[in-house]
């Protein structure tokens, strides 16, 4: 029978967490630590949300960051959304003299709403191309079906050779994925592929 969660240990709470900043989901930490689905869900809601793991604690553990530090950590990421966790935090540790984890810097971006997302893909544009393709649209706005029936588009595909492009991932808010810093730009013609 799994453990109740006013009965879990402050190390197995540890353990929750722990597992849980790996990638692990709720169902792989309960069958692992033999404990109830919910009651590991509610740890890690409770350490997500209010930052704490013991159910007995009665006051928040003070911040490890400050407001400000915390909003530097928002500026770092929307100035660049490529920057990962670990690298925010030497970057703190370097120009702040705070060391932190990682999984402290995940907290206060999720807090703020940014989540980390793997970049669109879209085709590398400069903004002559993007003018061009604005005003084609614009010129065409008004045509009607018929016309379009008789318009034939043609396109490309890309085969990798060795390997994929590998993923990028970003720090963004919902919905914002189409934003130019949140994009993952590809060349017309990488090396290692071939185009048909």
């Amino acid at each position: 029978m799994g453990h109740r969660g006013k009965n879990t240990t402050f190390e197995q709470q540890q353990l929750v967490v722990f597992h849980h900043s790996k990638g692990k989901s709720c169902q792989q930490i309960a069958s692992m630590l033999k404990m109830k689905k919910t009651t590991v869900w509610n740890i890690i809601r409770r350490f997500r949300d209010e930052d704490r793991l013991d159910l007995r604690q009665q006051s928040r553990r003070p911040k490890v960051l400050t407001d400000r530090e915390e909003n530097y950590v928002i500026r770092k990421v929307k100035r660049n959304p490529r920057l990962s966790a670990p690298k925010i935090a030497a970057q703190l540790e370097l120009e702040i003299g705070k060391k932190v984890h990682p999984e402290t810097i995940r907290r206060v971006l999720r807090g703020a709403n940014f989540h980390g997302r793997v970049a669109r893909n879209k085709p590398f544009l400069k903004n002559i191309h993007k003018r061009k393709i604005l005003l084609f649209a614009k010129e065409h706005l008004e045509k009607d079906k018929t016309w379009w029936n008789r318009v034939i588009f043609s396109d490309e595909s890309k085969f990798n050779i060795y390997s994929s492009d590998g993923r990028i991932i970003v720090w963004r808010k919902p919905n914002t994925e189409l934003e130019e810093r949140n994009l993952q730009a590809t060349m017309k013609h990488g090396g290692g592929s071939v185009m048909l």
